[in-house]
């Protein structure tokens, strides 16, 4: 659950994500009730919603042990994201080419 709120966005095994996901609406409705201690960024986005705060999308089978895949994701923290705030695996990396110095 922690990885869901950091990134709104995770990839697990079906059971996971529906074990995970009545706990996460009980979070976030008490996280609503007691806005001063809050720190999800998202909540302003749900409006009166009192449930059904994730959405769970189908990637397929796993090839080891044929587990059902799924992308588990908040709602309203899509929009939130910026193409900056990537994960460090996904960021492209730059290359430093030194020059060597010649006498």
């Amino acid at each position: 659950m922690r990885s869901l709120f950091s990134h709104g966005t995770i990839q697990t095994s079906l059971a996971k994500a529906k074990a995970i996901s009545g706990l996460v609406d009980k979070i976030i409705n008490k996280a609503k009730k007691y806005p001063k201690t809050n720190t999800l960024k998202f909540i302003p986005k749900l409006g009166t919603r009192t449930s059904g705060y994730t959405s769970i999308t189908k990637l397929g089978t796993r090839l080891g042990d044929q587990t059902m895949m799924v992308k588990m994701s908040l709602i309203g923290a899509e929009e939130l994201r910026s193409k900056d705030d990537r994960p460090l695996a996904e960021k492209p990396v730059e290359k430093k080419i030194e020059k060597k110095k010649t006498k």
